[in-house]
């Protein structure tokens, strides 16, 4: 389903709650966002999905086609979902290996990333 609000309510190990909103990548109904973390341990987030505008669509955009032997692809096809709604689904994840941000936030101080799939430790 594409564009419904979502946003996901990130509690830290310490118990600090975030609300970080998630973005419908080109209204595909595939959702995406950057969580924040400062501290290694369990982190709970909670993904709510909502409606209250009546924008969402049934959608096969997020969806990959083979072509069909003339090489078209399947249609877009959009439906109204045309009901408020709320839905929430919820995970548990521990982050491990910690590392404060110790990289520079400008050119002359930020680390040389290299091309060897070498991990560079850090934020």
């Amino acid at each position: 389903i594409a564009n419904m609000n979502v946003v996901a309510q990130l509690t830290s190990p310490a118990g600090a709650t975030t609300n970080v909103p998630l973005t419908d990548v080109d209204g595909t109904g595939n959702y995406q966002a950057a969580l924040p973390y400062n501290s290694g341990g369990e982190y709970q987030v909670s993904f709510v999905f909502t409606n209250p505008n009546n924008a969402a669509v049934e959608t096969n955009a997020g969806l990959a086609y083979t072509a069909d032997p003339n090489g078209e692809s399947a249609p877009l096809v959009t439906e109204p979902v045309n009901q408020d709604f709320t839905v929430t689904a919820s995970t548990i994840f521990t982050i491990t290996d910690f590392a404060a941000d110790d990289h520079a936030n400008d050119i002359a101080g930020a680390t040389v990333l290299t091309t060897t799939n070498a991990s560079t430790a850090g934020r």
